[in-house]
């Protein structure tokens, strides 16, 4: 009675249970992106993300460059 127990709790805890769930995610997203025109809506905005923080990136290090700068420009 006890290893049935154990049988069932490994079952849903880490068993087959979950490596069907993980199987089926990891296959209805590949059959999401097998789809050209789902991909390209996915790549164009992963895209946009990617331009958007290297922007910020850019635009912090243009700040950090120049602030030193920054006052003895206006202090004349």
């Amino acid at each position: 009675m006890i290893n049935i127990r154990k049988q069932v709790k490994n079952m849903v805890s880490g068993g087959p249970v979950k490596r069907t769930f993980a199987g089926a995610l990891v296959g209805a997203s590949i059959g999401y992106l097998a789809k050209p025109e789902k991909l390209k809506k996915v790549l164009g905005h992963l895209a946009k993300k990617e331009l958007k923080n290297k922007k910020t990136d850019f635009a912090k290090a243009t700040k950090e460059k120049i602030s030193p700068f920054k006052n003895t420009l206006w202090s004349k």
